[in-house]
């Protein structure tokens, strides 16, 4: 009884993306100009929202959730992958987006987005001897009690400075 009700709740699921931008910043006229290229998106899959809670994503891509959510398996999320270029062998921080800033946006009420992490994480970032390096962003997603299925989208910045 309970296969049959999740194959028929599940027929009902939110497909849900969000696209990641980014900015870059150079603090010094010497320094080559460090360039941030997003690669990859945040996704956070294909779910269905019975009661309502929450979906994280990993830095490395992950996913869980909390609450009521049942997550699609054959639809899952992806972490943000930005590509670095700049000075070799340099050190650099990475900000991302306050609480309360980021909404993805649908069919139904918009959802926020919070709890931003990195890998790197805040000052942690340093370039390989070639001038380049990765950074991976995850995030949490919450969904309401009733969310409307449908495709919600949204955008988010991060901002790379050398240290």
């Amino acid at each position: 009884m309970e296969d049959s009700y999740k194959s028929n709740r599940c027929s009902d699921y939110l497909a849900v993306m969000i696209l990641g931008a980014s900015l870059a910043f150079a603090p010094s006229l010497f320094a080559l100009d460090l360039t941030v290229t997003r690669t990859q998106d945040l996704a956070f899959g294909s779910f269905a929202a019975v009661n309502g809670g929450s979906i994280t994503i990993g830095n490395f891509g992950s996913r869980t959730s909390t609450g009521s959510i049942w997550l699609n398996p054959s639809a899952g999320g992806t972490s943000a992958l930005f590509s670095l270029a700049g000075d070799p062998d340099s050190t650099f921080a990475v900000m991302l987006p306050a609480n309360g800033t980021v909404f993805l946006t649908g069919p139904g009420s918009p959802m926020p987005v919070s709890n931003f992490t990195s890998n790197p994480a805040g000052v942690d970032g340093r370039l390989d001897i070639l001038g380049t390096g990765v950074v991976r962003v995850g995030a949490t997603l919450g969904v309401s009690s009733g969310q409307i299925p449908g495709a919600y989208s949204g955008n988010f910045f991060i901002t790379v400075n050398y240290n």
